[in-house]
């Protein structure tokens, strides 16, 4: 930790002054978080796990001051629930005193500390001819609704589960993107806050499409990056404008699934080489997997070796 230095419109970390090395408050074993000066069992009802878990949403996914986070692990270390549930609770609306408690930035308006989250996953469907989904019938959702089920889960698990989750891909007005608008009642609430009242909850999108955007006060969830050539993880993360936190979610050793990708060589690793040293970048290795023995001694099965 030390002392943060911004550029002089506070837009930009750009170095870390005086930083020391400090050991957790003994208080922080409780796992409780705190959001600001609110202190809280749970996220949505997701409590951590174990110290790792804890470490990785206080201290990376929870934090405005992390740009920039790496979270690595296996397949059922929490990579995806964590991360989830985290950025959906940042994009909830929640009241003034909610958000004052909580300390965003934007307390005078209506929002949540994001404006909403935008997904990308390196679909098998997605990069060149065989990332081009336009051949697949149906909306976008529904070409790739398949391939979001670890999230469709994250969302049933926690307090979430009573909004229907294709509804937080739907714009509360506009119906031009996937043929209808988002029909949940205004006044339904989530553990006080409500879905952004003038956009989707969840931009869903893929590489072929984020070209030349820029991406201002969001939450870009990266999955499975190491599927990502180190080539799309530059154009991904060149899209973030002022207010964005980058979440990079992979694991580079055991799921790897694109040919152009190697352990070595793909976008995560070299995301974390280029980046780590940056003040505003973090990262924490899940280590702890939480499916049954048989799904842990299935990862570890060397297939064709």
């Amino acid at each position: 930790t030390g002392d943060l230095i911004r550029n002089r419109e506070r837009t930009r970390i750009i170095t870390l002054d005086r930083p020391k090395l400090v050991l957790l408050d003994q208080k922080e074993k409780s796992r409780k978080l705190k959001i600001g000066s609110k202190v809280q069992e749970d996220l949505l009802r997701l409590k951590p796990r174990n110290m790792e878990q804890y470490l990785a949403l206080q201290y990376g996914l929870l934090n405005p001051d992390v740009e920039l986070f790496f979270i690595c692990g296996g397949a059922g270390s929490g990579k995806t629930i964590l991360s989830y549930i985290a950025a959906a609770d940042q994009v909830l609306n929640y009241p003034k005193a909610e958000r004052e408690q909580r300390d965003y930035h934007r307390v005078s308006e209506k929002g949540g500390r994001y404006r909403n989250m935008v997904l990308l996953k390196p679909f098998e469907i997605m990069g060149g001819k065989k990332r081009d989904v336009g051949f697949l019938p149906g909306n976008l959702y529904e070409k790739i609704s398949g391939q979001l089920k670890s999230y469709e889960d994250a969302h049933n698990y926690s307090d979430l589960k009573c909004i229907p989750f294709e509804e937080m891909f739907l714009h509360p007005t506009q119906n031009k993107r996937f043929g209808k608008t988002r029909s949940l009642s205004k006044d339904l609430i989530i553990r006080g806050g409500r879905l952004p009242k003038d956009e989707e909850a969840i931009e869903l999108t893929y590489s072929g499409e984020i070209r030349g955007r820029s991406l201002d006060d969001r939450i870009l969830l990266v999955d499975e990056a190491q599927n990502f050539t180190p080539y799309e993880m530059k154009t991904i993360c060149a899209r973030a404008a002022e207010g964005t936190k980058v979440i990079v979610m992979g694991d580079p050793y055991d799921q790897i699934d694109n040919p152009l990708c190697t352990s070595e060589i793909n976008g995560l690793t070299h995301a974390i080489i280029e980046f780590l040293h940056q003040p505003y970048s973090a990262l924490i290795g899940l280590t702890q997997l939480h499916r049954s023995q048989l799904a842990e001694d299935a990862a570890k099965w060397k297939t064709y070796q």
